[in-house]
């Protein structure tokens, strides 16, 4: 999957779903040869461009964590 078409399906549910089932479009993006530097750069645009929007970026932040390594290891992607 590509890092366009990511980006996208991130913004077409990030109200929609959770972010636990937005973090299985990332893990969708890692098996099929994502790179953890790649996520990175897709979240840092997300969080750019929903700087204004409080939920949506806070729902960004949450989902970084995931990508970062940030939170408990089984929970982690990279």
């Amino acid at each position: 999957m590509e890092k366009t078409k990511i980006k996208e399906q991130i913004e077409q549910q990030l109200l929609l779903k959770g972010t636990l089932e937005l973090r299985l479009i990332f893990i969708e993006f890692k098996e099929n040869g994502g790179t953890q530097g790649e996520a990175k750069k897709i979240l840092d645009e997300l969080m750019e461009l929903y700087k204004e929007d409080e939920i949506k970026h806070d729902t960004i932040l949450d989902l970084a964590d995931y990508v970062y390594g940030w939170c408990v290891p089984p929970k982690r992607i990279w």
